[in-house]
């Protein structure tokens, strides 16, 4: 495993790919059996985003949401505090 976070919901674990099976396999003879075990894309880059961007961005993503087609929307943005909370 590459990173894990722990919180009180429980525990994500990160790794590569290609480790997905190995990993669980692991996991589950040491603990038992996981919630669930998904591949997940984090991305390598982010994009810093403004007020205005940001506004158009999170109607694009509540729209796509909406959309019974689309089964997960994920996204590569920052943005502020500041701008977080002007939403």
């Amino acid at each position: 495993a590459e990173d894990v976070e722990s919180s009180e919901d429980g525990h994500v674990i990160w790794c590569l790919d290609s480790d997905l099976n190995e990993v669980a396999t692991a996991l589950e003879t040491e603990l038992g059996e996981s919630d669930s075990t998904k591949l997940v894309w984090r991305p390598t880059t982010t994009t810093e985003m403004d007020l205005e961007s940001m506004e158009k961005l999170m109607k694009l993503i509540d729209a796509l949401e909406d959309d019974d087609d689309v089964q997960r929307v994920t996204s590569n943005f920052e943005a502020s505090d500041e701008v977080m909370s002007q939403l």
